[in-house]
């Protein structure tokens, strides 16, 4: 059997238990904008009242988007017995941390960022080697809300927790650097990072975005020509990528006029 029959007949399995709708998010922009999609294509895994419970944006394999699927389910696992857990034993570590980093990814920050703090609380010598990834959690969840100090301040933990990277966070942890350079408007800053997170990780699947960032940056400091430059090696290298769609399709026009 070919590999890729074998690929499409384990997303058809993966997919029992689902009820797959596919919308056109042009048609369809209301939906887009309430459940936060920003890229296309994405994959929207809700519960039966819509309850949003997970958010999946760009291509994926056909085996990654099993995993995906998969990884969707057993985080709802955790949340549910996380949540029965804390209901009796509020000061559970597991528990605290499990419901909290399942919330952060469905982008309930609100209700997360406490209950992963508490994890932190409750493991501050990372005995239970929960903390670096509790801090990746939280470093998203803040940027997410806008808060950019309290961010940086848990991004520089996972470095502190993990210097090994023993846990694979490094890519995430510089891509939320990268970000919150660009977000503070530090564009020499935001350059020097993002042009060395894209010569040490260059496969990385952050890799595309970044050199969009980087591209846009180029324009902030008023260099259209490595901007130009920036935006093609990107879609070069990464040619089937929402971001090199974006930016051979928004970005690139406007500067070959």
């Amino acid at each position: 059997m070919e590999a890729d029959t074998l690929s499409s007949e384990k997303v058809v399995q993966a997919l029992k238990g689902f009820v797959p709708v596919r919308l056109n998010h042009v048609l369809e922009a209301g939906t887009a904008r309430k459940y936060g999609v920003q890229q296309v294509p994405a994959t929207l895994i809700l519960a039966s009242q819509g309850e949003l419970l997970a958010l999946i944006e760009g291509d994926f394999t056909p085996d990654r988007y099993v995993e995906r699927l998969q990884e969707v389910i057993e985080d709802d696992r955790r949340l549910r017995a996380g949540q029965v857990t804390l209901q009796t034993s509020p000061d559970d570590l597991r528990a605290n941390f499990d419901v909290g980093s399942v919330l952060r990814l469905r982008g309930d920050y609100a209700k997360a960022i406490p209950l992963l703090l508490k994890a932190l609380r409750l493991d501050e010598r990372n005995v239970n080697d929960l903390a670096a990834e509790a801090n990746l959690h939280l470093a998203y969840a803040n940027l997410r809300k806008g808060d950019l100090a309290a961010s940086r301040r848990h991004c520089a933990q996972i470095g502190a927790l993990d210097p090994d990277d023993k846990h694979g966070y490094r890519d995430d942890a510089l891509f939320i650097a990268c970000e919150l350079a660009l977000r503070g408007k530090d564009w020499k800053g935001a350059e020097t990072m993002m042009t060395g997170f894209l010569k040490d990780l260059p496969q990385s699947e952050y890799a595309p975005h970044v050199y969009v960032y980087l591209g846009m940056t180029y324009l902030k400091m008023d260099d259209k020509a490595r901007a130009l430059e920036t935006f093609k090696k990107g879609v070069e290298l990464h040619p089937v990528s929402y971001w090199s769609l974006y930016a051979r399709n928004n970005l690139i026009p406007p500067l070959e006029k």
